[in-house]
């Protein structure tokens, strides 16, 4: 630490004060981050580090990995805890290790907001995410058009374990893999920094390839559940503007969670034999569910669905597939398994096509939606948890001040995106202090579930219902 500090050395009767040591006990993750910027002071008081922001990311990280296991060793300890307790038991223990290292940022973590409601599809939740950035739809398509020409690859390539970090790319010397196979294929399973849920994980190739929906893609994501049980495992679809937002390397995200799809009602039975179950879920998205305990039948019917949509058109419904070339159907995947029912798996249908009115997307979040999320309906959204940007946060906070008439519009014209919708609560609504935010979090609410309507390709009528349950019948293999 003194190397790194640019020291030779220090009073070693210096102590903690009293303060410091209560608020380890009370919030230690608060307790870190007031000593690592102490320490980033003194670097680039030191000349050591430039005194902004990315840097002192890069430093403080550098300085956590002093502690840190290396790689290797950590996983050696994952590996014990799976074959001594269990893979739930070897999950906790990773999650706990990264966060006592500070990879995990629990100070940062804990200024999230979160919050559920109610909605015609059930309980949904809401997450404000303050450790990502907010991302635009153009701008993850120009990424994936990109040239690869820097290291590592990606944000995900697994070279970034260990990696110090730059200005434009995140400081990862704490950060760690743990290798698997599957399918005679090598994997790695890391967590999310963003812990958007419990033991957040992102399982990922070796190689950097691009995302593909297909059935290796559902072989992958079985065997997975196979190893870990206690996880869901799903895919953000492989294409620009319908969620995925590192298109250019192959990956899964899943989690220990109970996400509010795996509570959603059947909206109607399709098909219904001993060895599997397929029906359509009242769901806001275009959902097919599947529920069986045959691993190679589910696999098939899996891969039929995927198939099929790939080069389904209607024009009545607005759903034109493209071309090999150029195909705009995908899939948004997730499954998990039950004690009894065995592997269930949802397929939210999508569709990329744009217009000349629509250019980030015809099922994408509708334009006057855009005040809340502009960045596409990814893989934890879809399934009933929302990830809303940073930004919102204290943008919410000025606007339910506005509701009370303690400030204006006019004075926070940051907020100019937001006018319509503040002028109609104001119109509908005589807040109070009890009452604002209570309703702030059902509207917000409101906004997310139409969000989701947005990304259905069938519509919500009785024509597109009947299409949808015609797609589907055209899918069983039995």
């Amino acid at each position: 630490i003194l190397d790194l500090l640019g020291m030779e050395s220090y009073d070693c009767k210096l102590q903690p004060s009293e303060s410091l040591i209560k608020k380890f006990y009370d919030d230690a993750g608060s307790a870190l981050m007031e000593i690592l910027d102490s320490l980033c002071d003194a670097a680039a008081e030191n000349g050591k580090i430039d005194n902004l922001g990315p840097y002192r990311e890069i430093f403080s990280t550098k300085l956590m990995n002093v502690f840190s296991l290396r790689p290797q060793q950590l996983v050696d300890k994952f590996w014990e805890e799976y074959r001594n307790h269990g893979e739930q038991q070897a999950m906790c223990f990773l999650s706990d290790y990264m966060t006592k290292i500070n990879y995990l940022n629990s100070y940062r973590l804990n200024q999230d907001l979160r919050w559920s409601f109610d909605s015609k599809y059930g309980r949904l939740e809401i997450l404000v995410s303050l450790t990502k950035p907010e991302l635009d739809p153009q701008a993850i398509l120009a990424a994936k058009l990109a040239p690869i020409n820097h290291y590592p690859f990606c944000a995900l390539c697994r070279e970034n374990e260990g990696y110090a970090g730059r200005i434009n790319a995140a400081a990862r010397a704490t950060h760690r893999v743990i290798p698997l196979t599957i399918r005679g294929k090598k994997w790695f399973l890391q967590l999310s920094p963003y812990k958007y849920l419990d033991q957040h994980c992102i399982l990922l190739t070796e190689k950097h390839y691009p995302m593909c929906i297909n059935r290796e893609k559902i072989e992958t994501l079985t065997d997975f559940l196979d190893m870990f049980p206690s996880l869901f495992l799903g895919s953000n679809a492989d294409l620009p503007f319908v969620g995925g937002s590192v298109l250019a390397h192959e990956h899964f995200q899943g989690g220990h969670h109970h996400l509010p799809i795996m509570s959603a009602k059947v909206r109607e039975v399709v098909s219904v034999t001993d060895e599997i179950s397929v029906s359509i879920l009242n769901w806001p998205l275009s959902t097919i569910c599947l529920t069986s305990k045959n691993k190679e039948l589910f696999i098939e019917q899996a891969a039929s669905i995927i198939d099929k949509w790939h080069v389904y058109s209607n024009a009545e419904q607005k759903i034109d597939c493209g071309s090999e070339e150029n195909f705009h159907n995908t899939i948004t995947p997730i499954g998990w398994k039950d004690p009894k029912q065995g592997y269930i798996l949802c397929l939210m249908l999508r569709n990329n096509v744009t217009t000349e009115e629509r250019p980030d997307g015809l099922y994408h979040t509708h334009p006057s939606r855009f005040h809340i999320k502009k960045e596409g309906i990814g893989i934890i959204d879809a399934p009933g948890l929302s990830i809303f940007p940073p930004r919102l946060k204290k943008e919410f906070t000025h606007i339910a001040e506005i509701l009370l008439n303690r400030t204006t519009m006019e004075e926070h014209p940051e907020l100019s995106a937001h006018f319509e919708w503040v002028e109609r609560m104001k119109n509908q609504y005589i807040f109070t202090e009890e009452n604002v935010w209570p309703i702030l979090h059902q509207e917000v609410g409101d906004i997310f579930v139409q969000m989701l309507e947005d990304c259905a390709v069938f519509d919500n009528t009785e024509q597109g219902e009947k299409a949808f349950l015609e797609f589907v019948k055209s899918c069983m293999i039995i």
